[in-house]
């Protein structure tokens, strides 16, 4: 049960870093295009939850565990 804390600490710290590379690219004069890298870092965090969440769900079934196991893994 130690994935799910680790899964829930990598995602709420994506996000601060996230903004701290909009505030950078903004200060660049980018723009816009910015807040595009934003909508990556929430995603990928959000991947990662249901990832680890799937995962403890579904332990017990050894055919679906294995490929979550690998989705995790790549």
């Amino acid at each position: 049960m130690i994935g799910l804390p680790n899964a829930i600490g990598v995602a709420v710290m994506m996000v601060p870093a996230g903004i701290f590379v909009v505030s950078k690219e903004i200060s660049k004069g980018l723009g816009d295009v910015a807040y595009s890298s934003l909508q990556g870092v929430i995603i990928s965090g959000f991947i990662i939850l249901t990832l680890a969440i799937s995962g403890i769900v579904f332990r017990n079934q050894s055919d679906y565990i294995r490929d979550v196991y690998f989705l995790l893994q790549s």
